[in-house]
């Protein structure tokens, strides 16, 4: 079912009202909208990771601080690498809206829908599986927290 080539001819064609269609047009139109500010974001990420970079190389130079033995280039690298995982769901969420309003304008082309709805998972899945990370990565936090703490106070 997820193959777009399933649909035979007959099937290709959608029963959605046309208040349907219109929904799924302005669920794009917004949907496109907020990706644009994301890609947006996402280039003012990378802009601000050169800077970043620069900024902590300086620090190091200047203060002796815990944060200057961390190389400026470091910094770089992990805003970067925050970037690049950023791209993606904003990516399927354009997707999405641009697949959403085609659909919207085009009553007869069901495949358009398929796209928009796939699309639409694939943003929601890369979501949910950031959001497992993360939560994962508090839960260790958490537990080495825990054991530091209580190996501290034992000592």
């Amino acid at each position: 079912m997820n193959d777009p080539h399933f649909f035979s001819n007959e099937e290709k064609s959608n029963n959605l009202d046309p208040q349907t269609l219109s929904l799924l047009g302005e669920a794009g139109k917004w949907a496109r909208f907020l990706a644009i500010i994301g890609f947006i974001g996402v280039g003012l990420l990378v802009i601000l990771a050169f800077f970043m970079g620069a900024l902590f190389s300086t620090l190091a130079s200047s203060m002796p601080t815990p944060a200057a033995t961390v190389p400026g280039p470091i910094f770089t690298i992990i805003y970067l690498i925050i970037a690049a995982i950023y791209y993606f769901p904003i990516k399927y969420q354009y997707d999405f809206g641009s697949s959403a309003l085609a659909a919207s304008k085009s009553s007869s082309n069901s495949m358009q829908i398929v796209s928009a709805i796939n699309s639409l998972k694939k943003h929601f899945k890369f979501i949910a599986i950031i959001a497992i990370v993360i939560l994962s990565l508090y839960a260790l936090v958490f537990v080495f927290t825990f054991f530091a703490a209580f190996l501290g106070h034992n000592l």
